[in-house]
């Protein structure tokens, strides 16, 4: 028997919203969209959508599409093949909308080009085409810039959040860029050693993690075992420091944690 890759999580989103999961490699990020997708099967547990059980169904029978880090595009079919691959509609209809959405992702005159003779954001954009043309309930988005270097990550991110806009159902994204997780997402779930430690607001979770991990994950680096000293003061063990705090320390505390852009140098 295997250690459980994913261990009792519970994920529920609201009609129309954008969560991501983030977590450092091998914490069951991937395996959560991958269960959610019906790519693999969880042994306990089940999964719905829209009110209806999904569990056990094929990828196909369930209204879901899914980004993967290289795009997944079949390299021996043309652009306008992979975008037509996509859809679910009436037949007749499927050379209109495919042309619809050639335009609509700037992808004239690349239509009988293959994969190989594309770039990086070139194949983004036909995989982002291919997705949105079957107008699915759900969108997962494992990693989808992690491939990519800074300035062309930028402009795509730029991009993709436009084309988002236009996308009514819900979304998850499984990053583990804490920049990705704030640009992107107002619901955040953070996972650590396949459980999941926390969910919530993504800007509140930054400004108040609760946990070490979970602070640790949101990219604080300085941290202090402290002991509670008063209802406002605690001493910092490591850092042989008292601090005052404004609010009142709970007795449940263990560490105190400073984020690098709160420091201002001393004159």
């Amino acid at each position: 028997e295997g250690e459980a890759v994913l261990d009792n999580i519970s994920l529920e989103i609201s009609k129309g919203e954008f969560i991501t999961l983030l977590g450092s490699s091998g914490c069951g990020k991937t395996t959560t969209l991958r269960i959610i997708a019906g790519l693999e099967q969880p042994d306990a547990g089940s999964v719905w959508l829209d009110g209806r059980e999904v569990t056990g169904l094929e990828p196909n029978q369930r209204d879901v599409n899914t980004v993967f880090q290289n795009y997944a595009l079949f390299p021996t079919m043309t652009v306008e093949k992979n975008i037509a691959c996509g859809f679910r509609g009436d037949k007749n209809e499927m050379a209109e909308k495919v042309a619809d959405y050639i335009k609509r992702y700037h992808l004239e005159g690349l239509e009988k080009h293959l994969p190989s003779q594309l770039s990086g954001g070139q194949q983004q954009r036909v995989a982002l085409a291919r997705m949105m043309i079957g107008e699915p309930e759900v969108i997962l988005l494992d990693e989808p810039f992690s491939a990519l270097d800074g300035y062309l990550k930028d402009i795509l991110q730029r991009d993709m959040q436009n084309f988002l806009k236009d996308y009514k159902g819900d979304m998850i994204m499984v990053t583990h860029s804490r920049d990705e997780a704030y640009k992107f997402c107002s619901q955040l779930t953070l996972l650590h050693n396949g459980k999941e430690i926390l969910t919530g607001e993504t800007r509140q979770i930054f400004e108040k993690p609760q946990y070490l991990e979970a602070a640790k994950l949101t990219g604080c680096k300085n941290f202090s075992a402290v002991q509670k000293m008063g209802p406002h003061q605690v001493y910092a063990l490591d850092w042989e420091l008292m601090f005052h705090i404004q609010e009142e320390v709970s007795d449940e505390i263990t560490h105190v944690g400073i984020r690098g852009h709160w420091m201002r140098p001393a004159n």
